[in-house]
């Protein structure tokens, strides 16, 4: 019988990474205004349409940051099948089966409250963006406001690439546990 939950789960992972590809292809390869030296300096302006920029593709981003939250969602139901079925009721190497199910859930908790800080941390960021003064902050007019959010920015960014390096690492886990476990396992 099929797991449902397995096909819901792998759905949402290929929509996900799609969907990151077509937000490299939008932020990166179609938008003829990027400038690394601009960004590294932190020009002000170029930090400007930058943000006009991120707030057009941003539905795009958040729907694959939703679809990616929502496989590991749906991922998680058959893994913790898989390990209780594994461990035969819990009579069989149960410490590796639980360490199956803990970085399973670390990986899917991981994921599903860091997208919710990321939705917050950019709704957030763009009403700054939008609605708040960030120029003539000095006597100089050097936009710090603009400078300061984009360095948020980045940074938020920098936390999201090293948690989704941590469930890559929970996944990877798992599934060498997983292999370990079926590897082990007597013949009937």
């Amino acid at each position: 019988m099929v797991n449902c939950s397995c096909i819901f789960s792998a759905f949402c992972f290929v929509v996900s990474n799609a969907l990151g590809i077509a937000v490299i292809v939008e932020d990166v390869l179609k938008n003829d205004a990027f400038e690394s030296e601009r960004e590294k300096a932190l020009d002000a302006d170029y930090i400007q349409s930058r943000w006009a920029h991120r707030y057009s593709i941003a539905p795009l981003i958040q729907t694959a940051h939703i679809f990616n939250a929502a496989a590991w969602l749906f991922f998680l139901t058959p893994i913790l099948q898989l390990a209780w079925a594994l461990s035969r009721g819990g009579k069989r190497k149960v410490g590796v089966h639980a360490a199956i199910a803990g970085f399973a859930l670390a990986g899917c908790m991981s994921e599903v409250l860091t997208r919710l800080l990321m939705f917050g941390g950019w709704n957030a960021a763009h009403w700054i963006s939008q609605s708040f003064t960030l120029e003539g902050w000095s006597d100089s007019d050097d936009k710090v406001g603009w400078k300061a959010l984009e360095i948020v920015y980045i940074i938020m960014n920098g936390m999201l690439m090293w948690i989704d390096a941590f469930e890559w690492v929970c996944l990877f886990v798992v599934m060498i546990l997983i292999y370990f476990s079926i590897g082990t396992e007597m013949p009937e």
